[in-house]
């Protein structure tokens, strides 16, 4: 299957929304450093996988014990990489939105100083929005509040969603038939699974412990994310995860609605 190179970014900011980081260090109080790293499990699907991506919008591929790391930490490719947010869609995660304002900030001063006299208040200024479909920065706005709300969603909200659930979901498959799909963020982050149920239109089970999930476990709603998994315009999961929606996709055509 051909990926477009939108696809590819799109794809990669639901990756860095759910397992990325963006850094900022110093170096011997001298000069400031930055790194934009994704970690993975070590499987030949996801080594495939960035190494797509280091082939499309850089970085270089690493292994780590049990782990393969993509990677960029040249300044200019950094800065690079930050745009690519701003040009494509900003990510959905308050988290990963800090590190990104932050890195920014960092960039504009220049100062080791300043730096050092702020880095502790990262994440003191993200804004969480409560509207679960009313995302902050452009990203998913409510246009009508009725039975039929129609909702704008940003673009490459699907490839988004894709890379997203190939790193933060579960796909369980049980002997009794009971399958289920899984996915969780932050307590911060509670308006971005409840924008992901309003876009898959299913009904869920929240739970609530150090991390919010939902579990989705109704047949019908199983059968909604599949179908929108394997339309063409949206395109599959990558990496392992995907051999893992394959896998889920043979147990649950055995289940019958």
């Amino acid at each position: 299957m051909l990926l477009t190179d939108d696809y590819i970014v799109q794809f990669w900011i639901g990756l860095m929304d759910g397992d990325g980081s963006i850094q900022v260090n110093h170096w011997c109080r001298s000069l400031l450093q930055y790194r934009i790293v994704l970690k993975l499990s070590n499987k030949v699907e996801n080594v495939n996988m960035l190494q797509t991506l280091q082939k499309k919008i850089g970085g270089r591929v690493s292994f780590q014990k049990n782990k393969v790391i993509w990677v960029e930490n040249y300044k200019k490719n950094v800065t690079t990489k930050l745009r690519l947010f701003q040009r494509f869609a900003p990510p959905l995660t308050t988290r990963l939105q800090c590190q990104i304002d932050f890195a920014l900030l960092c960039l504009e001063k220049n100062d080791v100083n300043w730096y050092l006299e702020n880095r502790h208040l990262k994440y003191s200024n993200c804004l969480v929005p409560t509207d679960p479909v009313s995302l902050e920065r452009g990203t998913v706005r409510q246009t009508a509040r009725s039975s039929n709300q129609r909702i704008d969603w940003p673009k490459g909200y699907a490839p988004w969603l894709s890379g997203f659930i190939g790193t933060q979901s579960t796909l369980a498959v049980r002997q009794n038939g009971n399958h289920s799909f899984s996915i969780r963020t932050t307590k911060r982050c509670l308006y971005l699974l409840e924008s992901i149920l309003f876009y898959l239109q299913g009904t869920f089970s929240l739970l609530k412990n150090d991390f919010y999930e939902i579990q989705i476990s109704r047949k019908q709603t199983l059968h909604l994310l599949v179908s929108l998994l394997t339309q063409p315009k949206v395109r599959p999961l990558l990496g392992y995860k995907h051999v893992q929606f394959l896998r889920f996709l043979l147990h649950l055509k055995e289940t019958p609605l």
